[in-house]
């Protein structure tokens, strides 16, 4: 082999394995620096969109997983109040057993009776004063009259909720997003402001959309949706004419009760009542109103109680929904982990090895550029 000046083969050689050497090295030190074995497109392109697909999912997990703590702690600001208006009513059953009795006068029932409205007046403070974050709670069940027909709030005495409470205030039934997608054929569209897809649902036992155009989900899903948990608070009404202590025709504009009649009377709880009639009414109708309340009030606990009793069962489905998300969050970071980490063991390994090649090609390329010097041995 001649001893050639202008190109030092050697030394051109010696520089590509060092380059070579330097970016192994580099590589391998940037993925001991950041802790990723994926640190651009280059790296690995497969892994990369699969790794960018999880940590989707997996901030999508975490969030469901909030959704399912806040929707517990809706449930139990509802159960809450819930628990408060039982209380009262236990209360009310207590002054109604004791104006049952003749043992007390007229005079105590009306006494008894103050009480009595206050408490009554309290359980629909209660009700309308219960949210979360602007949705009311215990106040969307419908209210009917005697015919079972439905009671907009706008015709009752009490008149129509405050816009500011209609306009901040989610329809329901209120869902909970408890997945990480979300899927017209799975999970439909409830709210359109006027009605709940169960009542849009046609004969096939598709939803359609506002216009009746499309189906957008079936039953099969509409009862249990995938993706959501759905609450059933449009079931539900705790104020007095919900819970059936006040009578519809009290609070109706226009139909007021017919205070001389007995049977106007026994249609609403009260331990009290004013007869313009005959003498004595006063004392009989009171006490007949007082033991009819009982019943009344027993049958308000019964349905504050099945009210209760379902919120419970949802916030039980809730904590298991929270269980299986915090499992299926760490199995996809554990994925995405194995794809995107780095091997400490392995990357530490070919730092060392990358790390000798470079300095040896430092060392050959030294030796290689001095070759060429040799041919001024030759001229001298």
């Amino acid at each position: 082999m001649g001893l050639r000046v202008q190109t030092n083969m050697q030394a051109v050689s010696s520089q590509k394995n060092l380059a070579i050497a330097v970016n192994a090295n580099d590589e391998a030190m940037q993925k001991v620096s950041s802790g990723y074995r994926i640190n651009k497109a280059a790296d690995d392109s497969a892994g990369l969109a699969i790794s960018e697909k999880l940590k989707a999912d997996i901030r999508g997990l975490n969030m469901a997983k909030r959704n399912a703590n806040d929707g517990i702690s809706l449930i139990q600001v509802a159960e809450g109040s819930m628990s408060e208006i039982t209380n009262i009513l236990s209360r009310l059953r207590e002054l109604s057993v004791q104006s049952a009795s003749d043992t007390i006068g007229n005079d105590e029932r009306k006494i008894a009776h103050q009480e009595f409205k206050q408490l009554r007046d309290e359980i629909d403070r209660v009700t309308y004063s219960t949210e979360y974050n602007g949705t009311l709670l215990l106040s969307n069940g419908k209210l009917k009259d005697d015919e079972g027909n439905e009671i907009k709030h706008e015709e009752l005495d009490t008149g129509a909720l405050p816009a500011s409470m209609q306009t901040r205030t989610n329809k329901p039934p209120l869902e909970i997003q408890i997945g990480k997608n979300w899927s017209v054929e799975t999970d439909g569209a409830l709210n359109d402001g006027e009605t709940s897809d169960r009542a849009r649902m046609d004969a096939g036992g598709y939803y359609n959309d506002k216009d009746g155009s499309a189906k957008v989900t079936n039953d099969r899903f509409a009862a249990n949706p995938i993706n959501q948990i759905r609450l059933n608070f449009d079931q539900i009404n705790t104020s007095a004419a919900g819970l059936g202590l006040v009578d519809i025709k009290e609070i109706r504009g226009g139909q007021d009760i017919k205070q001389t009649k007995a049977e106007g009377l026994l249609t609403s709880a009260g331990l009290y009542y004013t007869d313009t009639g005959a003498a004595g009414m006063d004392q009989d109708l009171s006490k007949r109103r007082a033991q009819m309340s009982i019943q009344k009030i027993d049958d308000a606990i019964k349905k504050l109680s099945t009210f209760r009793a379902d919120l419970g069962a949802g916030q039980n489905r809730l904590t298991s929904v929270v269980n299986n998300l915090a499992v299926q969050t760490e199995n996809y970071q554990a994925a995405n982990s194995r794809i995107r980490d780095t091997d400490f063991a392995e990357a530490s390994t070919e730092m060392t090895k990358s790390n000798i090649i470079k300095q040896g090609g430092v060392a050959v390329l030294t030796q290689a550029n001095q070759s060429p010097s040799l041919a001024m041995q030759l001229l001298r």
